[in-house]
Order: structure tokens, then C-alpha cells, then sequence
């Protein structure tokens, strides 16, 4: 017979991602860049999505005050994901391309995966509330319905994935996660208002 007492669960690491509220100030900031939004960005993207257009960081505002902060962030709570990038010499981190997504009912966006170190994405305006996502759904357990999804494989070689429950409560809000990390956009149903997203 086994005495629990003797048992230990260990629980191996694994590499996670960053969730940040936005402030005032930045909230204002990216309204003037979707005001100022630039050519289509629609023929990069996988998935459906109704448009989505270039954005451009100013004199690196939004860098400098929120992006370079969450790479240090990152590299404390985790580690530095520029040392996995093959290169002879160090390089600086930078904002290579932010873009703004506007989805429709039913619109999703499949796996996909982004280059670089670190990606990112900050929910605008989300035009329904879980519940009643679910309850269209018929998914009360599985946590599915319109939600924004990580994908990655387990212990077992196995794909899982971890299900944000994104709806009205997330706008605003930002995950900062590795570029490496699969991710996915289930369709929402109870609207016809646009999804609006920033990623980057």
C-alpha cells in the first residue's frame, strides 16, 4: 500500500505568457492609430477577417513605453527569448509591425504562429459576453465559445491548449507571449458589431 505522505507531485516548467491592462494614456495613443491606420494588412493573415490595416508607432511611443518594459518582464518572469534566435552578435529588440483586425460574426482566425522573439495582442472592442457565447455554443464545460486560444504540446506529445474566455471584460487588455506560441481566434455569434484587435 503507498502512504501519500510519501508522494510528491512534481510539476515539470513551462514557458507562459504576459497579461497587462492598458493605461489612459495608451488606450489613447492606439486610438489615434486606428484614426491614422494605414494600407491593408488583410493578404499576410491566415483565417477570415474582415479587414486589417497596417499600424505605424509613432517616434516608437508605444515601443518605448510599453513594449520594451514587457520584454524585460518577460525575461524576468521566464527568460530572454532573443538568446534562442540564432545570430552571431547581440541585436537590439524592436517593433518590427503592429496591425489592427476587424472580425465579424462568425470570422475566426486558425493556428498560426508569428516570427521574431515576441508577439502580442490587445482586445479593443469585444461586442458580447461570454455567457451568452456559450450558451449558443452549447459549451458550458469546454470554455470554447469566441475565446482566444494557446496551443502547445504536452508531456504526452500530445496537442492542448489553454481557452481565454475573451468577451466585453478583456477590452483593453493585452497577452505578450512568445512569437513561437501557436495561437488561434474562435468566431463569436451574438453580435453584428466588429471584434476589434491590435497585434503585433
Amino acid at each position: 500500500m503507498i502512504n501519500e505522505k510519501d508522494v510528491a507531485a512534481i510539476h515539470p516548467p513551462n514557458i507562459g505568457w504576459l497579461e497587462k491592462g492598458l493605461s489612459k494614456e495608451e488606450v489613447d495613443y492606439l486610438w489615434k492609430c486606428i484614426e491614422g491606420r494605414g494600407k491593408s494588412n488583410k493578404k499576410s493573415l491566415v483565417g477570415h477577417i474582415s479587414a486589417s490595416h497596417e499600424l505605424v508607432d509613432k517616434d516608437n511611443w508605444f515601443w518605448l513605453n510599453t513594449l520594451a518594459p514587457l520584454c524585460q518582464s518577460y525575461e524576468k518572469e521566464f527568460s530572454n527569448l532573443g538568446e534562442m534566435i540564432p545570430t552571431s552578435s547581440p541585436h537590439p529588440y524592436y517593433l518590427e509591425k503592429m496591425w489592427v483586425n476587424f472580425q465579424k460574426k462568425g470570422e475566426y482566425s486558425p493556428i498560426d504562429t508569428h516570427s521574431g522573439a515576441y508577439s502580442w495582442t490587445i482586445w479593443v472592442r469585444v461586442p458580447y459576453k461570454i455567457a451568452d457565447e456559450r450558451e449558443v455554443y452549447g459549451d458550458i464545460e469546454n470554455n470554447q465559445a469566441a475565446s482566444y486560444n494557446f496551443h502547445y504540446t504536452d508531456a504526452y506529445g500530445q496537442m492542448s491548449a489553454i481557452h481565454l474566455p475573451v468577451d466585453e471584460a478583456f477590452e483593453w487588455k493585452m497577452v505578450f507571449f512568445p512569437s513561437g506560441l501557436s495561437h488561434s481566434v474562435n468566431p463569436f455569434m451574438t453580435s453584428d458589431d466588429f471584434r476589434i484587435s491590435i497585434s503585433g
